[in-house]
């Protein structure tokens, strides 16, 4: 039994190549402003690949529409971001470049939740 679970999650990991590609944050960007300094920056970026470690390495690739809630004039809403995708040339790998308020894999930003929290909790 123990090796059929080691087997399943083998054939998981596998599958969906997990540890691949990684997020990078840029903290002089935020929602606001992440369409000005990163999406329309055509410039040489300065991001260091996580996976290889290459410097200036990381080219235009791609770019996505990503959901998220955010904290707008003290109302929570929800909206839309288009996100770009850089890829390494030494390595072959694909990252996201997120914007600093933005939580990996998650649709709520950070101000959504310390509202939240703040409001139930004070």
């Amino acid at each position: 039994m123990e090796t059929s679970a080691k087997v399943s999650a083998s054939k998981y990991n596998n599958k969906f190549k997990l540890n691949d590609n990684f997020m990078i944050i840029d903290f002089e960007a935020n929602f606001n402003n992440y369409e000005e300094k990163i999406l329309n920056n055509y410039k040489i970026f300065n991001y260091t690949c996580p996976v290889c470690g290459a410097k200036h390495s990381l080219s235009r690739h791609a770019k996505y529409k990503r959901y998220t809630c955010i904290l707008y004039k003290n109302t929570i809403c929800f909206d839309t971001i288009e996100i770009l995708r850089l890829k390494c040339s030494s390595c072959g790998k694909t990252h996201a470049i997120l914007p600093s308020n933005i939580i990996p894999y998650c649709v709520y930003s950070y101000s959504c939740i310390f509202t939240v929290l703040f409001v139930t909790f004070f």
